[in-house]
């Protein structure tokens, strides 16, 4: 699955009205409040940009994402590692990097699009990374919960070398 969750992502930036129409545009329908708010927001955002390259999957961002979800998941740890500069050069080099962590969502479906949404993040940081023309490389784990069940860690980079 955690192919899957690039494959989605890259789904979202070389097609974006596309995925607007096939994924997000269903949604509205059931939508209140915030929620509501943040997915117009992002349709809007995603009709109007261009096309983006898919992103590639890279061997040293996963065994980042991955190193997260095996010591914050069982640990019921919610959030981003705050040493995450010193977790990703382990496994390779960079020019720049985003972390993008989900909850709860069993789907590659749901994690890219609740991420997209970013209901709840005033920064949108979580759509910041998904979209940014900067990454070129990304890497998703995929793991146990102790309080969501599962957990998506997904580590972006651009100027990626594996070490």
């Amino acid at each position: 699955m955690e192919l899957a969750v690039i494959t989605e992502m890259s789904y979202a930036r070389t097609k974006p009205a596309e995925y607007v129409s096939q994924r997000l545009q269903p949604l509205v329908e059931a939508a209140t409040g915030t929620y509501l708010e943040a997915l117009n927001e992002c349709i809007t955002q995603m009709n109007a940009m261009s096309a983006l390259p898919a992103l590639t999957a890279a061997d040293g961002l996963y065994k980042c994402a991955n190193e997260w979800v095996v010591s914050s998941g069982p640990a019921g740890t919610i959030g981003h590692d705050p040493n995450l500069s010193t977790r990703i050069s382990k496994y390779c080099t960079w020019s720049s990097y985003g972390e993008n962590c989900s909850y709860g969502y069993n789907t590659a479906e749901k994690i890219v699009v609740a991420l997209l949404i970013d209901d709840g993040e005033a920064s949108r940081g979580h759509r910041k990374n998904i979209l940014s023309s900067a990454f070129t490389h990304a890497g998703a784990a995929i793991g146990s919960h102790a309080t969501y069940t599962t957990m998506c860690c997904i580590d972006f980079a651009s100027g990626y070398a594996e070490k």
